[in-house]
């Protein structure tokens, strides 16, 4: 199965759009990601859809079903995401201000391709 996938989640409060054109510009080289996978939530969710649709990437949303969950229902969502698309994922990215007390600024994963 090609890995031709981005995962993006991130705080529904996010609205530094720069950061985000700039990290998924790095990540996603043409031919290479096909699909962006989101929550379609307020925030680092919608904006990622947005530069998916500029890129001309396939956007994939995945709503959480908060009447049912409740505040677990994000991370149900994203649990979901990881599970469902993992065969068909090359990496995940996450937008959060929560974290950045202990980092500053944003980690991306390295690989082996």
């Amino acid at each position: 199965m090609t890995r031709d996938t981005i995962i993006v989640c991130g705080s529904r409060d996010w609205n530094d759009v720069e950061t985000i054109d700039e990290w998924l510009t790095l990540m996603c080289k043409p031919g290479r990601i096909n699909r962006l996978v989101h929550g379609g939530c307020e925030g680092a969710d919608r904006i990622a859809a947005a530069w998916a649709a500029k890129a001309g990437l396939l956007g994939i949303e995945y709503p959480a079903d908060w009447n049912a969950f409740g505040p677990s229902a994000g991370p149900r969502r994203n649990a979901e995401m990881v599970k469902s698309e993992a065969e068909r994922t090359w990496r995940g990215v996450a937008f959060s201000y929560l974290s950045l007390k202990a980092i500053t600024g944003i980690g991306l994963t390295t690989g082996t391709e």
